[in-house]
């Protein structure tokens, strides 16, 4: 399991990379925390991806967020998976 300052990097990564394509949106700070958990609950082999990918238009948010293997995420790259 991840640290919670590790989550927190990983959090901020993706966080700013929305901020580039205007897709991030004000969320509360309860939801932030939420998000910092998933990050932080993240299995093993595993990674953080954006079901439709910011490049896409997508959000940062929970609802567009799933675990997949680092394979899964690498194979996916920007496309939607759904």
């Amino acid at each position: 399991m991840r640290t919670r300052k590790q989550a927190w990097r990983n959090y901020n990564k993706a966080r700013r990379r929305a901020l580039v394509f205007n897709c991030i949106l004000a969320l509360s700070k309860e939801e932030r925390a939420d998000m910092v958990d998933l990050y932080q609950s993240c299995p093993e082999g595993h990674e953080v991806d954006h079901i439709v990918p910011i490049e896409g238009g997508g959000s940062h948010t929970l609802d567009n967020l799933q675990y997949l293997t680092k394979t899964e995420n690498r194979r996916k790259g920007t496309s939607v998976c759904l």
